[in-house]
């Protein structure tokens, strides 16, 4: 158990919230006491004394609610869509994963994890391949990890295809935004196939890449769950696997948060979660 005893921890969110009510009945599973307080209603500044924050995002109050409860060293827990084998959508919402980690989005544990939970997602690392055409990816306008607009990404498309020769393959939740190159069009997994490089601002495309051994590059990598592995080089099958053993364990199901196993993993470790350097930073 976490500690027998522990101060109350705010969950900022709607009762209709899936992520944070599962991770509220799992505090309560570990014999921590939280409370759901509804996020719309957080004004700046207005922060009450607790042992923990939990939030599902950082868009709108989120991103205050973080920002000012860090600027006073209350940890924050912040839950989004996972890494791997994530959630996608509402169909997803109880199969996948969901990202659940400290300080802010793309957060996984930065101290080494057992392997155990990534092999049980049965995702194969390849080796590094040379050689193929860039691919330049898209991301969701407006999304928390980028903040860009229409315009900006659009922008950075351009130059990123312009300077790399590469293809261009939009978010397919911003299909509009276009540039002038040509388009990836079609099922990632075939591009893969195809690609030496992927470019992107700091989508988990580019986590895709290095699992499938191509190299890959976060413009953000600061934003990016696998920035430290960006560059033009891959960097080997060992840090890939090093890497995805953190982030299995920086994800979980609704069904692992209800249970109290994500809770009780994360708050045994949110002292340290940001504190140690990852041996894949390279």
């Amino acid at each position: 158990r976490y500690r027998d005893s522990v101060a109350v921890i705010l969950v900022y969110a709607s009762t209709k919230c899936r992520e944070a009510v599962a991770f509220s009945c799992g505090l309560s599973a570990i014999g921590v006491q939280s409370k759901i307080l509804t996020a719309s209603d957080y004004g700046r500044g207005q922060v009450i004394p607790c042992e923990a924050v939990v939030i599902s995002g950082t868009r709108g109050k989120g991103a205050v609610i973080l920002s000012d409860h860090e600027a006073v060293g209350i940890p924050v827990i912040v839950i989004d869509y996972g890494y791997l084998r994530r959630v996608s959508g509402m169909a997803s919402w109880e199969t996948g994963h969901w990202q659940v980690g400290v300080g802010g989005l793309n957060r996984p544990p930065a101290f080494d994890c057992s392997p155990d939970r990534f092999n049980s997602l049965e995702l194969q690392i390849s080796r590094p391949t040379l050689g193929g055409c860039t691919i330049v990816l898209g991301q969701h306008s407006g999304d928390p990890s980028h903040g860009m607009t229409d315009g900006q990404m659009a922008a950075w498309g351009r130059a990123a295809c312009n300077e790399t020769g590469g293809y261009w393959r939009p978010h397919p939740d911003s299909q509009h935004i276009d540039v002038d190159a040509p388009r990836a069009d079609g099922p990632f997994s075939e591009w893969l196939g195809r690609a030496g490089l992927v470019r992107t601002v700091c989508s988990t495309g580019g986590l895709e890449a290095l699992i499938a051994g191509i190299p890959a590059v976060a413009d953000m990598p600061d934003m990016a769950s696998w920035g430290a592995l960006s560059g033009t080089i891959h960097p080997g099958k060992n840090a890939v696997k090093s890497l995805c053993n953190r982030l299995a364990y920086g994800q979980w199901t609704l069904d692992e948060m209800r249970s109290g196993l994500a809770p009780e993993f994360v708050l045994s470790n949110m002292r340290r979660w940001n504190e140690q350097r990852p041996k894949d930073s390279i």
